[in-house]
């Protein structure tokens, strides 16, 4: 799949999409946490390309927002104690069937 942002051409590999969503799935947290930062990379692009709106993308309980309080030092400790949370948020929202 191939979309125009601004006149740039960019494609979106919806298979490999769909494996990296099962590889960070099945990463232990302590995996997940440490990869917070592509994780949330590739929760922006899947938002992005599925179409959901600001509250589901960075709103104050969306799947973005919160995985950059799991970057933020000032919140990170308060964010990795609503771990379990934020992944079956993750799982939900970042789902590709």
């Amino acid at each position: 799949m191939e979309y125009v942002i601004d006149g740039h051409r960019y494609s979106f590999n919806y298979q490999a999409r769909r494996e990296d969503y099962f590889r960070y799935k099945e990463m232990s947290d302590a995996e997940f946490v440490e990869n917070a930062l592509a994780a949330l990379h590739f929760s922006m692009l899947v938002t992005f390309i599925k179409g959901l709106g600001s509250e589901a993308t960075v709103g104050d309980r969306s799947i973005c927002h919160e995985l950059v309080h799991m970057l933020d030092d000032n919140c990170k400790e308060d964010a990795i104690r609503e771990l379990s949370e934020i992944r079956n948020l993750f799982n939900r929202i970042c789902y590709l069937a």
